[in-house]
């Protein structure tokens, strides 16, 4: 209970392809929460379906920024062309 007193934000991150191995995707999304120390966590879904990731940190511009990272790195590699930002509803 401690770790979730001291965090505001959490997010979750589903993607699914079959596009990018899953296994590759899942470690670069380990490794990029951990360079920007966010805790969290990326399960492979079945089949090698995609990923499902769960982050929690302090603020919800952290969360931005860190999946910002994540899916410009993926619609690079996904679909060849840039990422244009998180869209708010």
């Amino acid at each position: 209970m401690l770790l979730i007193k001291r965090r505001n934000a959490i997010t979750n991150l589903y993607i699914s392809t079959k596009s990018i191995n899953a296994k590759i995707l899942s470690d670069f999304i380990h490794n990029t929460l951990k360079e920007n120390s966010i805790y969290g966590s990326a399960s492979i879904l079945p089949r090698d379906d995609g990923i499902f990731a769960r982050m929690i940190m302090q603020t919800s511009e952290e969360a931005k920024d860190v999946l910002d990272i994540i899916l410009t790195s993926v619609m690079k590699e996904i679909l060849r062309k840039p990422f244009t930002g998180t869209r708010k509803y």
